[in-house]
């Protein structure tokens, strides 16, 4: 499947999933706000109005930079909606999450770090970790 794409392409989008996730992080999150309204207001899109300035033109520079934040956003959006969905399904979304951050706390206990803040699967309460990221 890569044999479609440049190799200055697959490390463009490598590089533009990566920092897309390490925007999820909710320390980011009003900052990437802040960039998107500005974007938003800098090529006045509201309301289903000029869309098409999304990607801004200006150099390569802009272009990839709105690219880039457009993603940041989307990816971010997605990774704080699981509680807007119905129970059953954050439930799921919930559970997966602790199960990811508890094997980092596994990792971090096994190589003698000290365990990250909602990692440590013995101390952590799950329904209070997600009423505190809500």
């Amino acid at each position: 499947m890569t044999d479609n794409f440049s190799s200055k392409e697959i490390r463009t989008f490598k590089k533009r999933i990566v920092q897309s996730i390490l925007n999820t992080d909710m320390a980011l999150m009003k900052d990437l706000r802040i960039q998107l309204k500005d974007h938003l207001d800098k090529h006045q899109i509201k309301n289903g109005q000029n869309v098409e300035k999304l990607i801004d033109t200006e150099s390569a520079e802009s272009i990839e930079a709105s690219k880039q934040l457009i993603s940041s956003s989307l990816i971010h959006a997605a990774d704080i909606s699981t509680s807007i969905r119905p129970f059953e399904i954050s439930e799921i979304w919930a559970d997966k999450l602790f199960e990811e951050f508890f094997y980092q706390g596994d990792t971090e206990k096994s190589k003698g770090l000290d365990i990250s803040f909602l990692c440590d699967r013995k101390t952590t309460e799950i329904a209070g970790g997600q009423a505190g990221f809500i």
